[in-house]
C-alpha cells in the first residue's frame, strides 16, 4: 500500500507550468519546469530589466507559475559614460569599468543568483571630484565627473592667485592647485562680505607697500571686521582704519558707517601676513533707538 506521503510527492513530481519563454533581449537560465522549481532571466548587456518584475519565477502546485515573465526594455547607457545616480546594467562584476556620477560618490550594485552561483551586492567606488569652492569666488562648470574641467573666477574687485584650470581625474582629486581670490593692493570694494588680504597671500607680503582698501556696504547696513588673521612686524607694519571713506574721519575700533577705510603700510624689512573678513550687519537697534526718541 502506497503511503499518502509519497502518493503526494508523485503527484507532485509529475506538475508542470510549461515553458516560460524567454524575453526578448534577455536569456532564461533553467529548464526544469516542475513543481517548486524556479527559473531565473537576465537581459542582454545593453538592456534594462523593468522594475516592477521578478527576476525569477517558481512552478506552484496549481501549474501556474507564481509571477510573470519579465521584459527587458530599452537602451541602458554604455558603461564608461557619465550617469546621474542612475541604474546600470553590469553584465560581469568580476571588474568594473570608470564609472561617474554627478551627485554621488558611491553606487550599489547587484548580481542575479542562479543554480550554485550566490548573487553579490556590494558599493562601488566613483572615482568624481567635489565642488572645491573658495573664498570670495565661483566655480565656473557645473561637471564634476571623471575627465570633466572647471576653472574659477573672482567678485568684484579680487584677482585669482593664480590661473587655474583643474580636471577630475580617476581617484577623485582635482589636479592642480586650487587658486585664492584676493585683493590686489588697494581698491574700492562694494560686496556685501568679503575678505582683505595682504598682497601676496597665501605668503608673505613684500617690503615697502601702501595699499588703501575702501570698503563700502549698502546704505542701512554697518561693517564688521573680524582679524581673522594678523602676523606683522609689531610697530613697524601697521594697519590703520577710518570710519568714513577719506583718512580725515576719525580712526576707529568701533565701526558705525556703512563704509571704511584700511590702509597697510609695511617698512623695507621683514614680511608678514594677513587677513581681514568683513560683512554688512543690518543696524536694526540703531533705527529702533531713532524711534524711540521720537
Amino acid at each position: 500500500m502506497v503511503r499518502p506521503e509519497m502518493l503526494l510527492s508523485l503527484l507532485l513530481a509529475v506538475i508542470n507550468c510549461g515553458d516560460p519563454g524567454v524575453p526578448a533581449n534577455g536569456i532564461r537560465l533553467g529548464s526544469d519546469f516542475t513543481y517548486n522549481k524556479t527559473v531565473v532571466f537576465q537581459c542582454m548587456p545593453g538592456y534594462m530589466m523593468e522594475s516592477d518584475r521578478a527576476s525569477s519565477l517558481m512552478c506552484t502546485k496549481d501549474r501556474t507559475w507564481n509571477g510573470t515573465k519579465p521584459a527587458c526594455k530599452g537602451k541602458a547607457a554604455h558603461l564608461g559614460v557619465s550617469r546621474s545616480c542612475r541604474s546600470v546594467f553590469l553584465p560581469c562584476l568580476q571588474h568594473l569599468p570608470h564609472l561617474s556620477a554627478e551627485h554621488e560618490d558611491r553606487a550599489s550594485f547587484r548580481s542575479i543568483s542562479h543554480h550554485n552561483m550566490p548573487g553579490r551586492e556590494g558599493i562601488a567606488i566613483i572615482p568624481t571630484g567635489k565642488r572645491e569652492t573658495i573664498p570670495n569666488g565661483k566655480v565656473v562648470g557645473s561637471d564634476f565627473s571623471w575627465g570633466s574641467s572647471i576653472s574659477y573666477a573672482c567678485l568684484e574687485g579680487y584677482q585669482l592667485s593664480l590661473p587655474a584650470v583643474l580636471t577630475c581625474e580617476g581617484n577623485g582629486t582635482w589636479s592642480g592647485e586650487i587658486p585664492q581670490c584676493f585683493l590686489p593692493c588697494g581698491g574700492n570694494v562694494t560686496t556685501q562680505n568679503g575678505t582683505v588680504y595682504s598682497p601676496g597671500f597665501p605668503n608673505q607680503y613684500p617690503n615697502s607697500q601702501d595699499c588703501t582698501w575702501l570698503l563700502t556696504v549698502p546704505v542701512g547696513y554697518g561693517i564688521h571686521l573680524n582679524f581673522t588673521l594678523l602676523q606683522t612686524e609689531p610697530y613697524n607694519d601697521f594697519i590703520t582704519i577710518w570710519d568714513g571713506p577719506q583718512q580725515t574721519a576719525p580712526q576707529l575700533g568701533v565701526f558705525t558707517g556703512n563704509s571704511v577705510l584700511v590702509k597697510f603700510h609695511s617698512d623695507a624689512a621683514n614680511g608678514g601676513i594677513f587677513a581681514i573678513y568683513f560683512y554688512g550687519l543690518y543696524c536694526f537697534l540703531r533705527e529702533l533707538g531713532s524711534l524711540v526718541q521720537k
